[in-house]
């Protein structure tokens, strides 16, 4: 019973460890993100750009009456709003960059998993794509029409737009 109870308190004690871990790196990736406003800024520039680049390009998509001309419209512009957004998001590579020798430095000193740090990266850039998506929504629904065809639509549309950020 001895082994058994040390093996549980060891197997507690990098359970409690392995949630401090976790819980820390995710409070300096938001720490990061909000002393570091430009980062948010610039994508929220370059997908606010594109997005009313996307939204001239398919303006009022909704005037028309052909069934099949609607579905080739509104399958066209999902594809060139993720293809964009996607493509832009390496705006972000130059940030990370400053964080990776620290990352890198922890890690060989075994003080973390790099797991947690990627766990905990996205956590806090939730968020950030969360905003991005109803940004690029508002845009983009607003400008091609869309935004008329429904509370569905618009809901559809913002996920499928987050969850590609």
């Amino acid at each position: 019973s001895d082994p058994v109870d040390r093996k549980r308190d060891k197997v507690k004690r990098a359970a409690k460890k392995s949630t401090r871990i976790a819980i820390e790196l995710t409070r300096r990736s938001f720490v990061g993100l909000l002393r570091n406003p430009i980062a948010l800024g610039l994508r929220l520039a370059i997908y606010g750009g594109m997005s009313l680049t996307i939204g001239i390009l398919f303006f009022d998509l909704e005037s028309k009456h052909n069934i099949h001309a609607i579905l080739l419209s509104r399958s066209a512009l999902l594809y060139f709003v993720i293809a964009f957004c996607s493509s832009m998001s390496v705006a972000v590579i130059p940030f990370a960059i400053v964080d990776r020798g620290i990352v890198e430095k922890e890690v060989r000193n075994h003080v973390y998993h790099p797991a947690f740090y990627h766990a905990s990266q996205s956590l806090a850039n939730v968020p950030v794509c969360l905003v991005l998506a109803l940004v690029v929504s508002i845009i983009v629904l607003g400008m091609t029409g869309l935004g008329r065809a429904g509370i569905q639509t618009n809901v559809h549309f913002g996920v499928i737009l987050f969850f590609t950020f």
